[in-house]
């Protein structure tokens, strides 16, 4: 994968550091300081480079704000859809044409924030494959292409876009146990949302620091913060708002009341990740105030602008200690799934078309439908130039084509008590009592309920797991 590294000079500094984890990580990358050929003609060589690229990523600062140079790469990431990874290296004002993208804020110095832009790009690189043996192959000019341009259509993801649709203020709550595609889908609601003149705010607490979670005024502060940022709203002092005897959530409610709502005539709040507060006192003022804008839309007619949409990977009921204060029971509750047998096999013919319809079916018997796992085996037969029969052949023998997905996987698990409960509801094929490390299992997409039996998502995941827990019999 290479990724194009857009950026303005003054930022050199911080580019290069970012330029030597993102090799470390495993990633071509093309720089200008680095990569253009001395007597070379800089713009033919910026727009090769362009073209050649999987990713642009572009470094926010007030620097390259003022940069045409700097926006004209960013607009032609954008009107080229070619995925745009922003960077706030720095706290300060972002241009309209991109305060709908989602960024990775780097100002507040967290470390975090390095694990936030390995999983981003991990994420987005799942969703990239080679063209190779598409019908079109021959309109393909260049590298890879995304789902995001050609997506398999569920039951799941349709309820979810036409909630949009409709008048009045929706609020939508999706679940997304593991890599079910929840990124990808996150994309196209807001190039919908946009296409209805919405405007789009996508928050993901897995940008907030730990630390914030446990401390609800910084929790809401933040979160307050990220709203009228993302908005452009600069002449709100937050501070002043911050500084009355209301509390957290009273204050954020009026700054949204008095700021954020009037601002625009259709607004759609993201919150992705909701998972992260479950383990936290905050979720017990956060919740309940999500509820209440829900609620509020019957008494008042500027809260029906708002379209709230919830993510959580893991089922909530056992971390909400009063279900009439939660907004997951209310609103459109959706659950998203793998791709069925037709699917999946109208996916591998559309990324091969030399997949014969036994190999297509083996692709589903061996990952269930899993988006993650499908399309990394499309696109392993792709870069070796192998059938995909013979990539599903050496699964049992090497795992190496898999082995960040599996290692991420097993490390979210890797605790005596998770692993002793796996073990224990495989073998008696009951959650029994273990209801609240069976909701952590499933969140991270291992394990589900079948015709009230806990089995395995999927035979990947099942013949991993087994070897791995092997380890500990």
């Amino acid at each position: 994968m290479k990724i194009f590294l857009s950026y303005k000079s003054e930022d050199i500094e911080f580019v290069k550091e970012l330029r030597t984890s993102l090799i470390e990580w495993g990633y071509n990358t093309w720089i200008d300081l680095f990569d253009i050929p001395k007597g070379a003609y800089w713009p033919d060589e910026i727009d090769k480079a362009l073209n050649q690229c999987d990713f642009v990523l572009g470094i926010i600062s007030s620097r390259s704000i003022q940069s045409r140079n700097v926006k004209n790469e960013w607009d032609w990431a954008i009107v080229n859809r070619k995925p745009l990874i922003l960077i706030r290296y720095e706290k300060c004002y972002i241009p309209m044409n991109y305060v709908s993208i989602n960024y990775i804020d780097f100002s507040s110095g967290s470390k975090d924030v390095w694990n936030s832009l390995r999983v981003e790009l991990r994420s987005l690189e799942s969703t990239l494959v080679s063209p190779d043996g598409h019908p079109d192959d021959t309109n393909v000019k260049h590298g890879l292409i995304s789902t995001h341009e050609y997506h398999i259509d569920r039951d799941c993801d349709v309820q979810v876009l036409d909630s949009l649709k409709s008048e009045g203020g929706v609020t939508v709550f999706i679940k997304a146990p593991g890599p079910v595609g929840r990124n990808e889908l996150l994309h196209r609601v807001s190039d919908l949302a946009t296409s209805l003149g919405k405007t789009v705010i996508s928050i993901d607490l897995l940008n907030f620091e730990k630390a914030v979670f446990g401390n609800q005024d910084s929790f809401f502060q933040q979160l307050a913060y990220s709203l009228v940022d993302q908005m452009g709203l600069d002449d709100i002092d937050l501070a002043k708002e911050w500084n009355s005897p209301l509390g957290s959530t009273q204050t954020l409610t009026r700054i949204m009341e008095r700021f954020v709502l009037p601002a625009r005539p259709k607004l759609v709040l993201i919150i992705d990740k909701c998972e992260l507060l479950f383990d936290s006192d905050t979720k017990r003022v956060f919740f309940p105030m999500i509820r209440s804008w829900h609620n509020i839309r019957a008494s008042r007619s500027l809260w029906r602008r708002l379209d709230i949409i919830l993510t959580t990977s893991t089922e909530p009921y056992s971390f909400i200690d009063d279900l009439n204060m939660s907004p997951f029971n209310i609103g459109v509750v959706v659950e998203l799934t793998y791709f069925n047998s037709t699917q999946t096999k109208a996916l591998c013919q559309y990324r091969n078309r030399k997949i014969s319809d036994d190999d297509a079916n083996r692709v589903f018997d061996w990952t269930k439908g899993n988006p993650y796992l499908v399309n990394r085996i499309l696109e392993v037969a792709s870069q070796k130039s192998q059938s995909v029969g013979t990539v599903l052949e050496s699964i049992e023998k090497d795992w190496s084509f898999l082995n960040d997905h599996l290692e991420l996987l097993w490390a979210q698990i890797r605790n005596d008590e998770l692993t002793d409960s796996l073990k224990e509801m495989i073998i008696s094929g009951e959650v029994g009592t273990n209801n609240i490390n069976y909701s952590k299992l499933k969140s991270v997409g291992l394990i589900m309920l079948e015709k009230g039996r806990v089995i395995f998502t999927c035979e990947i995941y099942e013949k991993f797991m087994k070897q791995r827990m092997g380890l500990y019999l």
